[in-house]
């Protein structure tokens, strides 16, 4: 009997040694469709890129903030749209496609600090 095709889900967990030869799964994903946040490390694993790389295309291709001074945390769902964009052959150079991926990371980060500038 040969085994039926299997069914992959994406997650983004983190795998956690615990010593005796087991590891543990943590998911990192909040459920519904909330906006997660993920390091640079993880966005370079989603993305196929090194890390050095994910903080060359930060501002231009990807919407960021800033908790800590010396910490970035970068928005899911503008990783999963650079990784749907990308999957084009012609989007690196194809100018008009990319212009349309900056506008909308430009109008989301203008949105993340107007709302940081509003008192709560």
């Amino acid at each position: 009997m040969t085994p039926g095709p299997t069914t992959q889900i994406p997650c983004l967990a983190d795998l956690i040694h615990r010593g005796d030869g087991t590891w543990l799964l943590k998911p990192t994903l909040p459920t519904g469709d909330s906006d997660a946040w993920i390091t640079p490390q993880q966005a370079a694993r989603l993305l196929g890129i090194s890390k050095g790389k994910v903080y060359v295309i930060l501002e231009d291709f990807l919407v960021y903030r800033r908790p800590l001074p010396r910490r970035i945390i970068i928005s899911l769902l503008s990783v999963k749209a650079l990784r749907k964009a990308s999957l084009d052959r012609e989007f690196w150079t194809n100018k008009t496609a990319q212009d349309r991926l900056k506008f909308a990371v430009r109008k989301a980060m203008d949105t993340l600090v107007a709302s940081s500038l509003q008192p709560d």
